[in-house]
């Protein structure tokens, strides 16, 4: 019952409004009536303006409804003269146009301001068309009415945006030729390509290979246009698509070469020549939406040396491919320049490791390679700098190669052994300038086994003096990891040697002194025994071995632990100690009565006190 009297209501509601609506249609029908009758008048210059002008024109009234439009209009927005004068002028704009348009109108009606720009209309088949538009206002029997006069621009717009596209394309592809010029080789040029290619392609997916010649397969280098499908892209694929190869035939090289961007009959499957399952292939295909497949080779002067490859999505056009086929070939050239440099880089460093054995043809081969390699100036710095640093050394430095003869000592070393010259050295046998050869090969096969050797080895100057050297020698790689040269660091180490001499001397003379002395004596360091003498041992009944480590103060007696604790505070504190009495509790536990004085050392670094004491019970008694 109660949705029934709710739409009765409704009924009635609309029943009642129905006489103010018929009035309004009325109204506007009379509007309409009135501007055709206008406008039909013969004299009227208003509708021989209309009539005769090429460009669409519309006459809007105050409250934004079409009242006319020539028969232009009727023929670019495809409607008939009974459909488009039901419409309002807001029926004509998209809805991201509408406010625009009617701020203007507002300004045209309201301040006498013309409009002229460029805007949109919806056609009948909704087809958006963008206009250039002018708007005036016209007063007619004190009626205020708006004439808006358009032409259709869409298809100049095209041509404009394509253009556009063109000229930015263009652009592109001269900071492209530009940047690749300038790329060096620490840089991945086979990303660099990739994401060049994705700008000019659009919505694609690129890929990028390298060519082994040797081989005959592609290595795959760069991919571009996964996007937010790269986690399913992997697990599909089971792995990192980087370094994926694939075999190239005899046939599909020759494609490669000619200079054109070909379509790939075939889809991944084809491009992968194998080298991935049909079925994996497949569902790469769908996750993508993979269309059409396009490919060139990186080719110059007949030589391949990649390919790039665009895979357009399913149902989409290539974009560009004039121009992708001019930037491919622009990369052809860089990238045979940029696999030259790797090259020649690579030479350079092999050269270098064979430098003792091959000195005539390295000569030739460096000379050479500094006239074709003008780019590695900023390397040939970097290895002059670590040159300097280790002839600046205050270190002897000293390089040999793994037959064992001197390639390069440093001014330390010359210094330290007497010499003047490094002629004087370089190229004779290593183990002419030590004293002890066999340990001098016996470092080597060591350094060549473990990498690495450090020690002591007694060294022979030029005149013949001998002096202790500590040795750290190292074997030298290049940047795979094969073994270049051994490089040894030296420091002449006689003093500080002679003076360990010393130090033990006077530690073996302090120890017999403290073994052999008539009194207890004692060593205690952050509170703990460190040592006792034989006769404290005597004394006490305890031994070494149970007092190191023991707290010091558990075997004073109770009574006297006070004072003793305040008298090692005052000499911790610099204050001379005095002889004082006190009690220590013997390992059978009577108290025996001491007569102790305690001195402030250094033990090792850190703070100490020193103490003798002498048994005097029976005085005491």
């Amino acid at each position: 019952m109660g949705d029934h009297d709710s739409t009765k209501q409704q009924i009635i509601n609309e029943l009642m409004l129905t006489p103010q609506r018929l009035a309004e249609l009325e109204a506007a029908k009379t509007e309409h009536t009135w501007a055709d009758e206008r406008l039909k008048d013969p004299d009227n210059k208003f509708k021989l303006l209309f009539d005769q002008v090429f460009d669409c024109c519309v006459m809007i009234d105050e409250k934004g409804g079409i009242v006319y439009a020539n028969e232009a209009a009727f023929r670019v927005l495809g409607y008939a003269k009974e459909q488009l004068l039901k419409l309002s002028a807001k029926d004509l704009y998209p809805s991201e146009e509408a406010e625009k348009m009617q701020a203007a109108a507002i300004m045209v009606l309201r301040d006498g301001v013309d409009y002229v720009g460029e805007t949109e209309f919806i056609t009948m088949n909704g087809e958006v068309i963008a206009v250039e538009a002018g708007a005036v206002s016209l007063k007619l029997a004190d009626r205020h009415y708006i004439i808006y006069s358009f032409r259709d621009i869409t298809e100049r717009k095209r041509i404009d945006d394509e253009e556009a596209d063109h000229i930015s394309d263009l652009m592109s592809l001269s900071r492209t030729a530009m940047d690749l010029v300038e790329l060096s080789t620490e840089e991945d040029i086979y990303q660099f390509i990739g994401q060049r290619l994705m700008e000019l392609a659009g919505k694609s997916v690129i890929i990028v290979s390298s060519f082994d010649e040797a081989s005959s397969t592609f290595c795959l280098r760069a991919i571009q246009g996964v996007g937010e499908h790269m986690d399913s892209f992997l697990k599909i694929l089971g792995r990192q698509p980087i370094g994926i190869t694939t075999p190239l035939s005899k046939e599909a090289k020759v494609g490669l070469t000619s200079g054109r961007l070909e379509k790939v009959p075939g889809g991944l499957y084809e491009l992968a020549a194998g080298g991935l399952p049909r079925s994996v292939c497949n569902e790469i295909e769908t996750l993508l939406s993979l269309g059409d497949l396009y490919a060139m080779g990186f080719a110059w002067k007949g030589q391949l040396f990649g390919s790039a490859s665009v895979l357009t999505r399913r149902g989409a056009e290539l974009r560009n491919p004039g121009i992708i086929e001019t930037f491919v070939s622009q990369a052809s050239v860089a990238l045979q320049r940029w696999q030259a440099e790797v090259a020649l880089r690579k030479a350079h460093d092999e050269l270098e490791m064979r430098v003792e054995q091959r000195t005539g043809d390295l000569a030739d081969a460096i000379a050479k390679l500094q006239l074709e390699v003008t780019e590695r100036k900023r390397s040939v710095e970097e290895l002059r700098v670590k040159d300097s640093a280790i002839a600046s050394s205050t270190n002897a430095i000293a390089i040999s190669n793994f037959e064992g003869n001197v390639t390069y000592v440093n001014p330390s070393f010359l210094r330290l052994w007497g010499y003047e010259s490094d002629e004087e050295v370089v190229g004779r046998p290593a183990i002419e300038f030590w004293q002890a050869g066999d340990q001098v090969d016996a470092a080597i096969g060591t350094i060549s086994e473990k990498e690495g050797w450090q020690g002591e080895v007694i060294a022979l100057r030029k005149d013949g003096s001998a002096f202790v050297a500590e040795l750290s020698a190292s074997m030298v790689a290049d940047g795979d990891g094969k073994p270049m040269c051994i490089m040894g660091s030296l420091l002449d180490i006689t003093e500080r040697k002679r003076l360990e001499d010393m130090l033990r001397e006077s530690e073996e003379m302090s120890r017999g002194m403290l073994e052999g002395a008539t009194v207890g004596m004692y060593i205690v360091q952050d509170g703990k025994f460190l040592y006792v003498n034989p006769r404290f041992e005597e004394i006490s009944g305890y031994t070494m071995a149970e007092l190191s480590g023991a707290d010091s103060l558990e075997h004073v007696h109770p009574d006297d632990r006070e004072m003793v604790r305040k008298k090692a505070t005052e000499l911790l504190k610099g204050r001379s100690s005095t002889p004082y009495e006190l009690r220590y509790i013997c390992k059978d536990g009577r108290p025996l009565w001491c007569l102790e004085r305690v001195a402030s050392i250094l033990y090792k670094g850190k703070p100490a006190a020193v103490g003798s004491f002498m048994d005097i019970t029976e005085r005491k008694r």
